[in-house]
C-alpha cells in the first residue's frame, strides 16, 4: 500500500468528512496548505471566529495524527510532510502571544496539551478578540 492510500484510511479513521464542493477528501497536501492559509491569516491579524479558529487548529491535529501515526511512520513521505508542517508551524509560532495561556481542558483530544491548543495569536481583530474576552476573559 502507498503512502498516499495508507493515508486515506487513516483519513477515513479519523472521520474525516468529504469536501461536499469537491468530492474529495482532504490530502497531506491540502491539510499543509489549510495549515499555510492559517499562518497567513495570523500574520494578518486572525479575523474569523472562534468555531472557524477551532477548525482550523483542528487541521494542526490532523498533522499531528498523520505525523505520529504507526500506520504512517514508516514511509519516507512523512518526512516531507513533518518538515512542511515545522516550516509553517515556526511561522505560527512568531504570531502567536505566548505570555497569555488560555486554561482550558482538552484531554479528549490527543495533542490537546499542544502549544496551538493553548495561545492565540497576538494580533487579532476586533471581533475575535470580543470573543475570546467573552469566553476566555483574555483582554487583547
Amino acid at each position: 500500500m502507498s503512502f498516499l492510500d495508507t493515508f486515506v484510511s487513516l483519513r477515513d479513521d479519523l472521520g474525516l468528512a468529504v469536501n461536499p464542493r469537491s468530492g474529495r477528501g482532504a490530502t497531506p497536501d491540502s491539510l499543509l496548505e489549510a495549515w499555510a492559509e492559517f499562518a497567513d491569516r495570523c500574520e494578518a491579524g486572525f479575523d474569523g471566529h472562534l468555531d472557524e479558529y477551532y477548525s482550523l487548529l483542528g487541521v494542526r491535529s490532523v498533522l499531528f495524527a498523520m505525523m505520529n501515526d504507526p500506520r504512517l511512520i514508516g514511509f519516507p513521505e512523512v518526512v516531507d510532510v513533518a518538515y512542511r508542517t515545522a516550516t509553517i508551524d515556526r511561522r505560527v509560532v512568531a504570531y502567536f502571544d505566548f505570555d497569555k495561556k488560555v486554561q482550558v481542558e482538552r484531554s479528549g483530544i490527543a495533542d490537546g496539551l499542544a502549544w496551538y491548543w493553548n495561545y492565540f495569536p497576538g494580533r487579532v481583530s476586533p471581533e475575535f478578540a470580543t470573543e475570546l474576552a467573552r469566553y476566555y476573559g483574555t483582554a487583547r
